[in-house]
């Protein structure tokens, strides 16, 4: 019987694996199949909610946060561009968080990070990421309920060249 066992716990860690594996997805419609992956996981993370940044005009996903750590990463960027970035955040159970009067969103240089080298403004559902000076940087997402900070992502990084 205890021989069993241990296969049975292997074939049970490779598909835990197989599962978590699933966090470079890139396209917005696998992203609900990857939080759905998260989801079954949730020994492995200790967040509130996820949150999924996306280019607004083709729905691809360029960086989601799970926990301590992002998936993916913003593209570089170059003194003058503006990068706009969809944002859509859910709870735990993977519900959908509105965006609006109470929750709102707010969008900071990281604190260890020079300021300067990007400008940031939200408009509800999306940022406007403004490169202004070429260097390293890291925003940071704070999710507000009824003004009140609930939740803020790990620091993510961007680059801007000349």
């Amino acid at each position: 019987m205890n021989r069993l066992r241990f296969p049975a716990l292997l074939l049970l860690i490779l598909l835990s694996m197989a599962g978590v594996a699933a966090c470079g997805e890139a396209d917005h419609a696998e992203h609900e199949d990857h939080r759905d992956d998260h989801d079954r996981h949730d020994d492995a993370h200790t967040d509130t909610f996820d949150i999924m940044l996306f280019d607004p005009t083709t729905d691809d996903v360029l960086a989601d946060a799970h926990g301590d750590h992002w998936d993916g990463d913003l593209p570089e960027l170059y003194v003058g561009d503006v990068l706009e970035v969809g944002v859509s955040i859910a709870d735990a159970e993977g519900n959908p968080i509105e965006l609006g009067a109470d929750y709102t969103l707010q969008v900071l240089v990281a604190p260890e990070s020079p300021e300067g080298i990007v400008g940031l403004e939200v408009h509800g559902d999306h940022i406007d990421i403004e490169a202004l000076a070429a260097g390293e940087s890291a925003i940071v997402l704070e999710l507000h309920h009824n003004g009140e900070l609930e939740w803020t992502t790990p620091a993510l990084s961007l680059s801007v060249g000349e």
